[in-house]
């Protein structure tokens, strides 16, 4: 069947160009902000700021949407992007930065959710695997060409070029969304499925959750100590900045067969195990390893990890949330995965302070700990929920 619609194929677009934006800006950031008289000691509380905001706009906007719409709430995310982005131009003390960070954090915590409900609604249950991976694919593709393309444009224009360019771009996408998405969501269900009141607090539920928050925490691992990790190891700065397409490019193509393998229902639950339980030895690996061209070499087995886990994941979670929330779901989803990233992140700071690999002896561990106390949640008699059907969707 035809996975790709034209509303899907807006969505798609909208991931994209929101991650090309924080992609873009990310690399110059730090330099334009103490460039323009931010201290050296706030901008971490400015890496904060962005990510609580992100955190709390998730919380609320996919329930709001479940409410108001998805179209509206997209919209409304890629606007408070846009402005957030654009206020870096606007003259005024240094620490007003943090502010528009925040600002741009909410937007980007917005749409998130909405988006990943949003693919819910347009695609039935039997493509929703493969929708998912090309919305992997899109985020994925927009943060690998997002550092190129903000390097090429601070190279003709100046540290202020990417806000210049990602403005308007995300202004544009937000006027395609309102124009292009559907007024009112479709509500794709899945047929033959009793969803009990109250599964939201459910132990598979749950289990879902606390895996996308050790996927995310391990994220935020590489975010704090990834470079300076191969940098100590011997590699150039330009084979640092290449290690990041050498992990995009290989998701990008195998995001596809993950999407495809996620349309069979039964196989997501051991598809996102398998590949949590790897991924928490590659990382582990890192601990060992001397040479950065090694290093590198073994990131990329890692863009298969992701593509196995991440579109069954996101499948799963979606087959069984009943369809008018959805965007509660994913919100909350998201919200763990971001507490998750936040947290390693911090950690991984005061730990590669003490040890070089010691981040990612940490990332590993908790990887391997969540698939193994889900694992062992799963295989458990599952309890009914109090006032509940007996008979709810079995993954």
């Amino acid at each position: 069947m035809r996975v790709i619609t034209w509303p899907l194929g807006v969505l798609l677009g909208a991931q994209f160009v929101a991650s090309l934006g924080f992609g873009s800006v990310l690399p110059t950031l730090p330099l334009f902000v103490h460039h323009h008289g931010l201290p050296l000691a706030s901008l971490g509380l400015m890496v904060a700021t962005y990510s609580i905001a992100t955190l709390l706009a998730q919380v609320v906007a996919g329930r709001l949407s479940d409410k108001f719409g998805r179209r509206l709430l997209m919209t409304a995310g890629l606007l408070l992007a846009a402005g957030g982005m654009a206020a870096f131009l606007l003259p005024g003390p240094p620490l007003l930065y943090l502010l528009w960070r925040g600002v741009w954090g909410l937007g980007a915590g917005t749409l998130q959710p909405v988006a990943m409900a949003a693919a819910a609604d347009l695609l039935p249950l039997e493509a929703r695997g493969r929708g998912y991976g090309f919305m992997s694919s899109a985020m994925m593709g927009g943060i690998a060409a997002g550092p190129m393309f903000g390097a090429a444009v601070v190279a003709m224009a100046g540290l202020s070029a990417p806000f210049f360019f990602g403005a308007p771009l995300t202004l544009l996408t937000a006027a395609a969304v309102w124009t292009w998405m559907p007024r009112h969501q479709m509500t794709h269900s899945e047929p033959g499925t009793v969803r009990p009141a109250g599964l939201v607090g459910g132990r598979v539920r749950r289990g879902w959750f606390w895996l996308n928050a050790a996927w995310m925490g391990a994220i935020g691992v590489y975010d704090t100590a990834w470079s300076i990790y191969l940098s100590r190891l011997g590699a150039p700065s330009w084979l640092i900045g290449a290690s990041w397409t050498v992990f995009a490019l290989p998701l990008m193509g195998t995001n596809f067969i993950g999407g495809r393998l996620a349309d069979h229902a039964p196989w997501r639950k051991r598809l996102v195990l398998a590949a949590t339980f790897a991924e928490a030895g590659i990382v582990l690996a890192y601990a060992f390893l001397r040479n950065p061209v090694w290093a590198i070499a073994v990131s990329s087995l890692e863009s298969v990890t992701v593509a196995m886990s991440s579109p069954s994941l996101n499948a799963a979670v979606m087959e069984e949330a009943r369809p008018e929330e959805r965007g509660a779901i994913q919100g909350q989803l998201q919200a763990y995965g971001s507490a998750g990233s936040l947290a390693l992140a911090v950690a991984a700071g005061y730990l590669l302070a003490w040890h070089l690999t010691a981040p990612f002896v940490l990332g590993g561990t908790c990887l391997a700990v969540m698939a193994a106390a889900v694992s062992l949640s799963w295989a458990l008699p599952r309890l009914r929920v109090p006032g509940s059907t007996p008979t709810g969707p079995a993954l």
